[in-house]
Parts: C-alpha cells; structure tokens; sequence
C-alpha cells in the first residue's frame, strides 16, 4: 500500500496541483491529508474541490476551523488579531461556498486507521491539539507523552510546515511539510510517499517546484497583502514576516528620531519644555487609542510633531507655529517623504491659535484621511502643550479616560495652584469638536 500523504495546502492550487502530477509518477494508491485546505492564498473552493474529485483521505485542520468559525468570532477577532491574519480569515470565509464550508465542518480532528498491522493516527498538530507543534525542538520527554496518548504506531501530522520524522518509544511521528506554504524550502511545495508492507514503513519525502507565479498573480488580482507573496517567495510564516519588518521599521525609526532631535538642536529648541510635552501628549495618545484608533504609525508623527513643535521660535515668537511648519517642510535632514513632512509640520503648526481648516496651505493638498490625522495629532498635542503652559514641568502624570459624553483627563501635579489646567482647557477646543465630547480636567490629590 502506498500513501500520498500531504497537508497544509492553504488555498495554493497550482502548488496542489503540481504535487498531484508528480505523485503520479510514483504509482500511490490513496490520498491522505492532514488539514489546512485554506487560508491565506485565493483558491479556496478549487482546492477542497479538487481533493473531493481525488477521493482524498482528510481530516480537518485548526486553521480550516477559524475559518468555519470567523463569523460567530468577527467582532472580537477584528479588535484582537493582526489586520492581515484577520483579512485571510474573513477573505477566505466569504470566498468559500456553502457547499464547501459543509464539507470542511463534516471532517474529523482525528482518523485512525490499520494497514499490515499497524496502527495509523491521523492528526493535524498533535494528539493532543491541532494546534501543538510537533518538530525538531519538540522535547523527548514531551514525545514519549505524546505517544502514549496517541496508542498508535505512527502518528501522522501537520501544522508545522516542516518536514520531520522521528521515532520516541514505539511511536513514528512523520510530518510531510507543506503544499502550498512550504518553509525552509526555497519556496519548493513538500509531500511524502508512505510504503506500508509486513508491518513496516517506508518513507520518501520530496520537494518540487511549482508554478508561484500563478499563485502570486491571483493574490495581487484579489488585492490580498503583499506580505502574503512574501511568505511563498521566502519560505516564512506571517509573523516572521512581520517581525523582520518590525525589526527593520524600529531601525528606520530610530534614525528618523535622531534626526529629529539633531534639527531640533540645530534650532536651539527648549528640550526641557519639549520633552514634557511630547511625553504627555503620548500619554494622553495611548489612554485615548480606543477612541481615536490610530496605530504606532501616527504614534510615531505625533511623537516627532511634539519634539519640533515649538523650533519656530528660532525666528521669534511671533507666529512660531507657523514658522515651525515652514522649517519642517523644508529641512533636508529630516529623513522623510513630503507626506510625512507636511503632517509632522501640520501637527508642529496646529499646536496653538487657529484649527485646522481646508483652506490652509499644506492641509489643503493632504486627503481627508491625512488631514484626519493631522487633526487628532494635532487635537492631542494642543491639550499637552497647554499641560505644560508655564515650562516649568509641572504635571508629573495623567490619566485619560471617556464615556459616551466627555473625556476626563486627571492629571497628577506637583503644584496645586498654576495656569496649566486652565490652558489645556482652552486648548481642548479642538479635541472637543473632533470626538463631540466635553473635556473635563481633574486635579488629583
């Protein structure tokens, strides 16, 4: 008996499709999958169709389960999970027919079966759970728990996307990797062939390549992320993507803040006033982060805005907000695009006197999304900067909370009696009109 064994295909057709044509050359007998038809790339219903025309062996995988799942768990998962692992679930849920969906929910977690006397467990992370790993750094100890609770000769599995087999008592685990999200492959689709004869098993396992490209060419006309193709092309899961590019866009930031700091140096800024007002219109940006919902992007520009708010003073007092602006948009040391330029400098600019109005120059050329942006930033740093009306730092912390009616900012000081309520309350005028809520300030004891 000989055993085509494959998981993990994600939705990838043409990977599934390669990996049929050459298994074919071996001569197989049947079809065993174990799990995850779907998620991430566009041929969802193509491949649990295909699979079905096979007669494919299959059990169920934890992530065709959040699929099924996605509609009861919409809501909380669009606040909770990343947005593009919250797109493939919601993308490929209502890309999949009814039909489909049915099949996927009529599977098993689990499949035993007996070939020549051995006893099989089919499962797609672990006996344990379909969402356990079963890999290179799985424990021996943890191996040995696992056999004796799967009571089974060979326990076949998925989940990992890694090829893998090893013996932990009398227990063969046997992993075939990945169809369609290979890793550590060199983007090359893995499947394994079984050969069950006199009570033992041989294993082959194989890499192909596939045509990607037709794969990828779907993805970009279905407009799903581009970190999507990144995962084919470089044989890595989502989160190390993203973590490469956190690693890399933490690297870009802090040189931009150098810079940042250097040209507010290079205008003789007050770095003692500054930095109170950028740690405090920080804090009210993270307090508030249910109400505005803006992301460490914006955290960021509102972090560079506060820092250069007040350099127009290098020029006088007299319109400092504006000058500010002006400078801003024009440093060449400052490591950024024209669209970031004009909103740090917008920011910078709405710190004090006038809101923010269409006609103005620089935020007549943003879009309504930048010059939201601007406005939020902009509202935030207004109430920090009137926080700190006397330069004397005189606030030590507050605290941001809201209701359907008002924003209550507590703000704990070391001084019962200064301006610095009072100009934060004129200076909320913004905040108010955005959000439609009455700020109110309190003085904690």
């Amino acid at each position: 008996m000989k055993i085509l064994l494959i998981g993990d295909i994600h939705a990838n057709l043409p990977a599934l499709k390669a990996v049929l044509n050459d298994a074919r050359k071996r001569k197989y007998h049947q079809i065993w999958n174990l799990g995850d038809f779907v998620g991430y790339y566009p041929f969802p219903n193509e491949v649990v169709e295909l699979l079905r025309q096979r007669d494919a062996l299959s059990i169920i995988g934890n992530y065709d389960l959040k699929v099924l799942a996605f509609k009861k768990n919409e809501e909380k998962w669009k606040r909770n999970k990343a947005p593009e692992k919250f797109l493939a679930f919601k993308w490929t849920y209502e890309n999949l027919s009814n039909t489909n969906r049915k099949y996927l929910a009529s599977l098993p977690e689990h499949k035993r079966i007996e070939i020549n006397g051995l006893n099989i467990l089919l499962t797609h992370g672990s006996p344990a759970s379909n969402e356990e790993y079963i890999c290179a750094q799985t424990t021996k100890q943890r191996l040995n728990e696992l056999a004796e609770m799967a009571n089974a000769d060979v326990v076949l599995s998925g989940h990992t996307h890694l090829v893998f087999s090893v013996k932990a008592g009398n227990t063969l685990f046997i992993n075939p990797g990945s169809v369609g999200r290979p890793e550590g492959t060199d983007g090359k689709a893995t499947y394994a062939i079984l050969n069950f004869s006199d009570e033992s098993i041989d294993i082959e396992n194989y890499e192909i390549e596939y045509e990607m490209e037709k794969t990828i060419k779907a993805i970009r006309r279905q407009k799903l992320p581009q970190n999507f193709i990144r995962m084919l092309q470089e044989g890595k899961n989502l989160s190390q993507i993203q973590k490469g590019q956190s690693s890399l866009m933490q690297k870009q930031r802090n040189e931009q803040m150098d810079s940042v700091i250097e040209f507010a140096e290079s205008c003789d800024y007050e770095e003692s006033h500054s930095m109170q007002v950028t740690k405090l219109a920080l804090k009210i940006f993270d307090d508030l982060k249910k109400l505005h919902e803006m992301s460490v992007k914006e955290r960021f520009l509102l972090n560079c805005g506060s820092i250069l708010h007040d350099i127009g003073w290098i020029k006088g007092q007299k319109a400092h907000h504006k000058t500010a602006l002006d400078l801003i948009i024009n440093a060449a040391s400052l490591p950024f695009d024209i669209h970031q330029k004009t909103i740090i400098g917008l920011i910078a600019r709405y710190h004090r006197k006038a809101l923010p109005k269409s006609s103005h120059k620089y935020f007549c050329d943003l879009n309504e999304s930048q010059q939201h942006v601007v406005s939020v930033l902009a509202s935030i740093l207004r109430v920090g900067d009137g926080l700190d009306r006397s330069h004397m730092n005189i606030i030590n912390d507050l605290n941001c909370t809201f209701d359907n009616d008002k924003i209550t900012i507590k703000v704990y000081a070391n001084r019962k009696n200064s301006p610095e309520i009072d100009s934060a309350r004129k200076k909320s005028d913004l905040m108010q009109k955005l959000f439609d809520k009455e700020v109110t300030f309190e003085i904690a004891d």
